[in-house]
């Protein structure tokens, strides 16, 4: 993503599955096993949870100098229907 903008770009990405929130979604004993069982066939009901410090320092990594990330506001769709907890990052060149 970072060779594909143009200096001074942004690209926003959104719907990021947060990791630290991981078993809140996953709450119930029921919705555990069905996401191990998921896992253990090499397809998460999900896919890829991720964590903050992660994205940061991967975006960093690769040459962004400006990350923002924040959490997903309630009014998007997402967050009104029944989606794990999510949040959006900005990444600037």
């Amino acid at each position: 993503m970072h060779a594909w903008l143009k200096p001074g770009g942004t690209a926003f990405v959104g719907d990021i599955p947060d990791l630290a929130r991981m078993w809140h979604f996953y709450s119930g004993n029921e919705y555990k096993q069905a996401f191990i069982e998921s896992v253990e066939i090499g397809k998460p009901i999900i896919g890829t949870w991720f964590d903050v410090t992660f994205l940061m320092t991967a975006a960093q990594y690769v040459g962004f100098k400006g990350v923002q990330v924040m959490k997903q506001p309630s009014w998007m769709f997402s967050s009104l229907c029944f989606r794990p907890p999510a949040y959006n990052v900005i990444f600037n060149i």
